[in-house]
């Protein structure tokens, strides 16, 4: 694979996304599409994103061949700031389906998003803070 598609596919997997929280990959896919003349966005009345690729005439080899769709999600589990407590603590809400017994203890990035780009980052614009895990609060 080429180090080209390993670091776009790391830029994606690195951006702060959590379920209904999903505004960081909507807009690196957005502007992702708007660099490449051969790709195309549509995007449905739920959200999703459909890109489609048309190859170049010189490229093509199959013209009426069927398309290939690759699905993927643009969250993952995550945590969100609530409000701060005080000036170590924050309320965060557990956005995801895993168990929370495992998190007791354990540590933890959070995001904050330079205000620059609206609160919603497309790459490491803001910093990660470290955090440890007290308690869970159910989304």
């Amino acid at each position: 694979m080429s180090k080209r598609y390993i670091q776009t596919f790391q830029q994606v997997v690195s951006l702060p996304t959590a379920p209904f929280i999903e505004g960081s990959v909507v807009r690196f896919i957005r502007e992702f599409v708007a660099r490449r003349r051969q790709l195309r966005l549509r995007a449905d009345r739920f959200g999703n994103l459909l890109v489609t690729y048309t190859p170049p005439a010189r490229r093509r080899r199959r013209p009426n061949s069927p398309p290939i769709l690759f699905a993927a999600h643009m969250d993952h589990p995550g945590f969100t700031a609530e409000r701060m407590l005080d000036a170590g603590r924050v309320e965060a809400r557990w956005r995801g389906w895993v168990q929370s017994r495992y998190f007791p203890d354990e540590r933890i990035k959070f995001f904050v998003a330079s205000t620059a780009e609206g609160g919603c980052a497309t790459s490491a614009v803001g910093r990660w803070v470290p955090a440890v895990i007290e308690k869970v609060v159910p989304f």
